[in-house]
């Protein structure tokens, strides 16, 4: 074998081992409940991964653990912030014309065609 071969052979084996194990947070059967109306991030970003609405973390560090920002830009325009804890600061819309849906602890800036999926996301979340 030689080495090249050698080398992407160590690459594929390193690509699969590294999602052993770490396969994302699956949303359970009758949905995510939360008797207080306030979700995680994780479970925000396993119920829109479920429409097929990937949402990338994007929280400066100045801001964790207090507000958290999910962008599923630029495949889909949908934008969440999760409000984690007190927060007094000014958020600056990332999306022009968005349309806003609150739910719990979240606000959802998106806009068409993500209507459907936004909705089926959030009716997972009661």
């Amino acid at each position: 074998m030689n080495r090249q071969c050698a080398v992407v052979l160590v690459v594929l084996a390193a690509a699969s081992v590294a999602g052993c194990g770490s396969s994302p947070l699956a949303v359970p059967k009758g949905g995510v409940h939360s008797s207080t109306r306030k979700y995680s991030v994780r479970q925000v970003e396993a119920v829109f991964r479920a429409q097929g609405i990937g949402l990338r973390n994007i929280s400066p560090p100045a801001i964790r653990g207090s507000l958290a920002l999910l962008d599923g830009r630029p495949l889909h325009k949908v934008y969440v912030y999760v409000t984690l804890g007190k927060f007094t600061g000014a958020l600056h819309p990332p999306i022009a014309a968005a349309r806003v849906t609150r739910h719990g602890n979240l606000e959802i800036l998106w806009r068409p065609p993500n209507g459907n999926e936004v909705e089926a996301a959030l009716a997972t979340l009661h």
